[in-house]
């Protein structure tokens, strides 16, 4: 009798390998890859592939011959042809994929590397690759990824270099120009965004540099706001006599470039890129129904995805931001009956606050904000002040609260202190069932990227849950 059982874990090495394992009782066996083929004392197969194998007992004195047995299929696997670290070489001036000359530090095995995309992107950028081994039999085909800089050439005149995303707490893109020769050459010229048909321009003092491979490159940024973050910016740059060049360019083209190259950057700038891009998503459906306007296909505004369709707000995640958001709930003190005092959050324009006093028999209404003097503004039938312009980063947290003060005739009558993050304790901490899911969700992924901008400020990421 024979115990038969085909060897595992086999993996071409260009070698032949035995291919059974057999305990037998009573005689010798002996095996044949056909039922009616040459039987041998061993088998061995040195090719991938799978194999199937028959043996028989040739019984002694005391023991028959067995019938023939099998097949027992037996596997040897492909091998990785271990290609090592794959790399490009800079590409200069052209989009051209014929241009990229990809290099492996491992080139025992022969083959060819490729890139799947058709077309290169200008800047630093991830790309696709296929090794394809010529022994096909034996190797894997192998896949990875590569990162190719691809600069486009100035000249002898300015040429937009490359795009980034403004991560100081605001949302807006930075457009960065190369600007060959004397720099003075520019000082009369100027940059103009349109976004949504609204235009902007910023003359050349608007400028921010920054420096990459010894060469100094002038950004403007351009502004926008959670509803305009998949929103094509058209930027114009004038120079010299009535010349011009453009471009465009979202925060979604970015967040889409971003994505294809997560593994260039630290957790936590990941966490607020994906927080930022979460937000637009859950808070432009909220401004949608405050505002009745459609976003998406044959809306006033496109639709921003969320960052990844498989990690979109739990309740756990949303519980979290309420438990998170207590410590910012509005505190008020009203001295005079009759008075009330609202809160509201802005954020279809830039993320603001605004606290309102209500007084029928108001006269010489004057406010202070955070200790500042400021004119009311009356609207709607109530005294506004607005704190504008908060960065994600001081939404919330110590020392980012403000008071407003309100007097009549001199006399302080109500104070308030709010964070903007208040807004998000009122939702989310309300009973009475007056805000729906579309407000929650807004508000709690408002909450996540202020604590990831948090994060990002602190250089760290803090656990949730």
């Amino acid at each position: 009798s024979a115990v038969v059982t085909a060897n595992q874990d086999l993996v071409y090495n260009g070698r032949s390998q035995e291919l059974i394992t057999a305990t037998v009782t009573g005689g010798t066996i002996s095996y044949s890859s056909s039922r009616n083929g040459t039987y041998t004392d061993e088998i061995t197969g040195t090719n991938a592939g799978s194999y199937k194998v028959y043996y028989k007992v040739t019984g002694d004195q005391s023991h028959a011959d067995s019938s023939i047995g099998g097949p027992v299929v037996v596997e040897i696997a492909k091998a990785d042809p271990d290609i090592g670290t794959v790399s490009a070489d800079d590409v200069y001036g052209t989009t051209d994929v014929s241009e990229v000359v990809l290099t492996r530090t491992n080139t025992s095995v022969p083959g060819t590397l490729s890139l799947v995309e058709t077309e290169l992107r200008y800047g630093v950028d991830t790309y696709n690759y296929v090794f394809t081994p010529e022994d096909t039999v034996n190797y894997e085909v192998v896949t990875g990824t590569v990162v190719i800089n691809v600069e486009k050439v100035a000249g002898e005149e300015p040429i937009f270099k490359y795009q980034s995303l403004l991560l100081s707490g605001q949302i807006g893109v930075v457009f960065y120009l190369e600007l060959p020769g004397d720099i003075s050459n520019y000082s009369d010229s100027e940059i103009t965004f349109e976004v949504c048909g609204q235009e902007k321009t910023l003359d050349f003092s608007s400028a921010r540099t920054a420096e990459y491979k010894g060469k100094t490159y002038y950004g403007f940024v351009c502004y926008v706001n959670t509803l305009q973050m998949a929103e094509t910016i058209d930027a114009t740059f004038t120079y010299g006599n009535n010349k011009s060049i453009s471009t465009s360019y979202s925060v979604k083209d970015y967040v889409d470039y971003f994505k294809r190259n997560e593994a260039l950057y630290s957790d936590y700038e990941v966490k607020l890129v994906k927080a930022l891009c979460d937000m637009g998503h859950y808070v432009q459906p909220m401004l949608a129904a405050e505002h009745g306007f459609e976003v998406g296909d044959g809306g006033k505004y496109k639709a921003i995805p969320l960052y990844d369709d498989n990690s979109p707000l739990t309740d756990d995640m949303t519980a979290y931001a309420g438990t998170q958001s207590v410590p910012y709930k509005i505190e008020s003190a009203i001295t005079k009956e009759g008075c009330k005092v609202y809160y509201s959050l802005f954020l279809d324009s830039e993320t603001s606050i605004g606290v309102y006093l209500k007084d029928q028999d108001a006269s010489s209404v004057t406010a202070t904000a955070d200790g500042q003097e400021v004119t009311p503004v009356l609207y709607r039938g109530c005294y506004q002040v607005k704190i504008e312009n908060i960065p994600a980063q001081s939404l919330g947290g110590d020392g980012n609260s403000h008071t407003i003060v309100f007097f009549e005739d001199g006399q302080e009558v109500a104070r308030v202190e709010v964070y903007a993050l208040s807004y998000v304790n009122t939702v989310l901490g309300n009973t009475t069932g007056s805000y729906d899911s579309v407000q929650k969700d807004a508000v709690a992924s408002l909450f996540f990227y202020y604590l990831r901008a948090t994060d990002y400020v602190n250089k760290t990421v803090t656990p949730i849950g």
